[in-house]
């Protein structure tokens, strides 16, 4: 949609895999770090109905799988963050009360859907690049603990592997 309105989109990597075997970093999703957003002008969205998921789903912000045991136990294993800078929720103090009380999907059921379809797209990723990693088409590295344990050849990996969207990268893969 950038390209099409001619707005140079400012982004950055979200959720990266990092790829060992193609020394690539597939980016699953990318954040607009310009504030406030190129298409929100006269207090709406220019590009209401092809707007980003995340915009869809705002102001549930993320959700959060803790997995099977919490359900296991009779806890629930999700929980939705709702951004507190909303101006909307701010100025409609029924909202605050409401959370309290009644599930997301009551409230704001639009987004709550966006939210479902988020995960639903979020999971399928997910299942394919564990297919890949599976069948050997990658080797993924465990960010999280290349972070923690060699935080220099991370920032070396950040900086010198190329960057690839994933729709690309998985693309890619399936011709082979």
């Amino acid at each position: 949609m950038a390209l099409k309105l001619n707005i140079k989109l400012q982004t950055e990597p979200l959720r990266i895999i990092l790829d060992e075997k193609s020394q690539k970093i597939v980016v699953l999703i990318y954040r607009v770090t310009e504030r406030p957003c190129p298409f929100y002008s006269n207090k709406k969205c220019s590009i209401h109905t092809e707007k980003f998921v995340a915009c869809h789903k705002y102001p549930i912000s993320q959700w959060i799988d803790l997995g099977k045991v919490f359900s296991f136990l009779g806890l629930k294993n999700e929980f939705y963050d709702i951004d507190d800078k909303c101006t909307y929720i701010k100025t409609h103090s029924e909202f605050k009360t409401s959370l309290k009380t009644l599930p997301l999907s009551a409230i704001f059921p639009n987004e709550y859907q966006a939210v479902l379809e988020d995960k639903r797209i979020w999971i399928a990723l997910q299942n394919q690049f564990n297919d890949f990693r599976r069948t050997k088409k990658i080797r993924k590295i465990n960010e999280k603990k290349l972070q923690r344990d060699s935080p220099e050849r991370y920032q070396q990996i950040l900086d010198s592997w190329e960057k690839v969207p994933a729709d690309d990268f998985v693309n890619h893969l399936e011709l082979y």
